[in-house]
């Protein structure tokens, strides 16, 4: 007898696989109506967030929604994210002008599927458009700018101050510094821009502890990099007075790299000061030209010291 359920002939049935459909807006009821939604609840949740207050005004007139209020509170702070939604087209096209107002940074991070490697608060104003509802879409085809403003800032198992000044006592036993009790940044400002996936950070300016920051980089979020650069400051240090004056004012680049799952660290603080040794060097030796006689060969050394 004939065994199994093939075909005669025994050959196999090739498998049925199904065409996904194309998806897009040319089908959808919401462009032939006009309607308003006027809606208010005193606790929401979205992804994980918990929201209080919250509150939403749409109107949709031919497929072009307007979202005339889109607010509520959020942990300590607060958001809004009035904006349009436009499915007149095969693909939608969003457009939205978020703020938030002192909103705790850790649970955004986890809203958004990123690492939840930074505590503290954030304030920002932003202007965002782009293609498609998804977080998804939002992570890799929108694009705008937003100043932002974050307090109290924390970076998961690093301590800025402490690792400067580790660093600065291993290259030199010439100075040193106290550990100090504060280990975040208090203050931190920039501007952030989004484009198709790339968030770039530019003009941050911070402070803490005896400490000031200044710098920029980029978050690749597709590929999960990060390439972000600091110039350290720290003040409060003791020992020889050239170097606590070169470090009291020279920015000392940490530069953060590499997948943000395993980030790397580069801080180059012996590269730093045996530039100022040889700075010193120079210094004292042209100097003790200035006290040759006129008929000596002052220049031809001078020039050995030229770089």
């Amino acid at each position: 007898p004939h065994g199994g359920g093939g075909p005669p002939g025994g050959g196999a049935r090739a498998p049925v696989i199904a065409t996904p459909r194309v998806q897009n807006n040319v089908d959808s009821p919401l462009n032939d109506m006009n309607l308003a939604v006027n809606l208010k609840a005193d606790s929401a949740v979205w992804r994980g967030l918990s929201l209080r207050d919250f509150a939403l005004d749409v109107t949709s007139q031919q497929g072009l929604i307007t979202l005339r209020v889109l607010n509520g509170k959020l942990g300590d702070g607060d958001f809004s994210a009035p904006g349009t939604v436009d499915i007149r087209q095969p693909e939608t096209r969003v457009a939205l002008q978020p703020v938030l107002n002192h909103v705790a940074i850790q649970p955004l991070l986890a809203a958004f599927d990123m690492p939840q490697t930074m505590q503290g608060a954030v304030s920002l104003n932003g202007d965002l458009s782009g293609e498609g509802l998804t977080l998804e879409a939002a992570k890799r085809h929108w694009r705008g700018e937003a100043q932002l403003n974050a307090s109290d800032v924390r970076l998961a198992q690093i301590n800025l101050q402490q690792m400067v000044r580790r660093a600065v006592e291993r290259a030199s036993d010439r100075v040193s510094s106290d550990e100090s009790s504060e280990q975040g940044i208090r203050q931190l400002g920039g501007t952030l821009a989004l484009n198709n996936g790339e968030l770039r950070f530019s003009d941050l300016k911070g402070e803490g502890d005896r400490l000031k920051l200044q710098g920029g980089g980029e978050v690749n979020i597709p590929t999960q990099q990060l390439d972000v650069t600091f110039g350290l400051t720290l003040t409060g240090w003791k020992g020889d007075d050239r170097l606590v004056t070169l470090l009291s004012q020279q920015a000392i680049p940490l530069r953060m790299y590499g997948s943000w799952n395993n980030v790397q660290y580069s801080l180059p603080v012996d590269e730093v000061l045996r530039q100022q040794l040889q700075s010193e060097a120079k210094s004292r030796l042209n100097e003790w030209l200035d006290r040759q006689p006129k008929n000596s060969d002052k220049e031809s050394l001078r020039k050995l010291l030229r770089p």
